[in-house]
């Protein structure tokens, strides 16, 4: 007997429509789990430098370091921030709020002075470290 080698050119090729199929299926899978929403937040806006110095007599400098509250350099009471911020605004309603803290200030007592800042309704503040 003889034995014959038979050649094939018959090459063995990979199908990839199952494994396009997975993809795509994963992908309108994260595109459509994907949630939109936008967070809820603070509106900080940063100061920006001014030489006029006119600025000055409109402006309450907050500072919050770690041994009180000052306000144009002096030292106050946290629960007297409001009254004392509505009577600056009184005086001048085109007032400007501007908070300088420590960088190890806590969040949460540079909330409570925004809050305070919200209540004197003063709109025009900006947040800067020290």
């Amino acid at each position: 007997m003889k034995k014959v080698l038979v050649k094939s050119n018959d090459q063995g090729e990979i199908n990839i429509t199952p494994m396009l199929d997975v993809v795509f299926i994963m992908l309108i899978f994260f595109i459509v789990s994907t949630s939109f929403v936008k967070e809820k937040g603070i509106a900080v806006h940063k100061a920006t430098a001014s030489a006029n110095p006119t600025e000055s007599n409109l402006l309450a400098a907050i500072q919050l370091k770690s041994d009180g509250i000052k306000i144009n350099n002096q030292s106050i009471n946290r629960d007297a921030l409001a009254s004392i911020l509505v009577q600056l605004r009184t005086e001048n309603p085109d007032i400007k709020a501007r908070v300088y803290a420590e960088p190890d200030t806590t969040t949460g007592h540079l909330v409570q002075v925004l809050d305070q800042i919200h209540k004197a309704r003063i709109l025009d503040y900006a947040i800067t470290s020290l």
